[in-house]
Parts: structure tokens; sequence; C-alpha cells
């Protein structure tokens, strides 16, 4: 079963990295409408970025990303264009680790011949939203069986509920797998007791 646990906790670290970015995300957005009501910068002044953590104010210094504060402040709004991007990054990252880390170690561990012979069709549903947001602009391609969110050649614009959905349905999935293939329930669970005992 060190394959499956393995899985279970590499799923929950890529959602811990999504809260993360999306907590990170929340936390710019509002630095920036601060520095705005406070006078200390205008949504027209430009803010640069650089890879380098020299001294801005050096003739030489060089920049690799520069937006004005009022753009940077729509983008990071929580359901801007980098919340979904990031939520689509997630999704994409969630299927990649399952497909190209985990299947195959799972489908050895329990005896099947191949990685293909181990099915889900949670994990199927989440490579419909994948390929719909790398190979078809965002356009959901086939109809979902699992994650009925939006229709066929509807855009994917994936919300957190969205995103805790998808991982509560991850979660049950290696308890389903555990108990058809492994012969025993992990109890593997997406929400854990705050104050337990």
């Amino acid at each position: 079963m060190k394959a499956l646990k393995e899985c279970h906790s590499d799923i929950i670290e890529i959602y811990g990295y999504g809260v993360q970015v999306i907590t990170a995300l929340s936390t710019w957005h509002g630095w920036l409408r601060n520095q705005i009501s406070s006078g200390k910068t205008k949504k027209s002044n430009r803010m640069f970025f650089s890879a380098d953590e020299e001294d801005p104010n050096r003739p030489e210094a060089k920049y690799q990303y520069q937006r004005d504060v009022g753009h940077l402040l729509d983008v990071a709004a929580k359901e801007g264009p980098l919340s979904v991007l990031h939520r689509r990054s997630v999704v994409t990252l969630l299927y990649s680790t399952w497909e190209d880390r985990h299947r195959a170690m799972m489908a050895t561990e329990i005896g099947l011949k191949s990685k293909d012979d181990l099915k889900s069709d949670v994990f199927k549903d989440v490579n419909v939203y994948r390929r719909a947001i790398i190979h078809a602009g965002g356009k959901l391609q086939d109809k979902p069986k699992v994650f009925c969110f939006f229709e066929k050649g509807e855009e994917v614009s994936l919300t957190q509920k969205h995103i805790d959905l998808i991982f509560r349905h991850v979660v049950e999935e290696l308890n389903r797998i555990g108990r058809e293939h492994y012969g025993t329930d992990p109890q593997f669970s997406f929400d854990k007791q705050l104050n337990a005992p």
C-alpha cells in the first residue's frame, strides 16, 4: 500500500500548494488596495519585477516584467485571471501526478499488467479538464461523468469550490482503490478535525 499512501500524500501537498498560492494572491491584492487607498501609489504607477535582488536605483538595473498597479490589482482579484490560471494549473498538476508518477506504481503494487488496467472515473474526469485546459484553449471538449461543472464547449473557469470538490472526490477515490484493489480501506480523509482531543 506504499504507492497508494505516497499518492495520497502528494495529492494533499498539491492541494496545500494550491491554497497557499490563492492565499498569497489574496494578500497581494489586499496590499495593493491598501497602497492605493493610503496614497502610497496610484493605479497608473508602474511596478517592475526582477529576478535579481539588486538595487533598482542602480543605472544598470534590469527587470523582466512590468505592469501598472491597476492591472496588477485587477488580475489578482479573487476570481481574477491569475486565480483562474492558478486553479487550472493545479488541476493539470493533479492529473500529471496521478498519471506520470503514481498510477503505474500502484498498478505494479497490486499486480496489474499495466497502469491502464487501473481504472478511475474520477481521474478520467480530471483528465477531461486537463485536456480542455492544455489542448483546447480552456474549452471543455468531452462531457465529464463525475465533475459536471460545465457543459461541453463551455470555458473551464474553476472556482475554489470546484477545486475543493475535486480534491475531496480524489481522496475518496483513493479509498475506493484501497478497498477494491488492496482489500483494505485506507480511510484517507480530506477533512481533518481542527480541535481534536
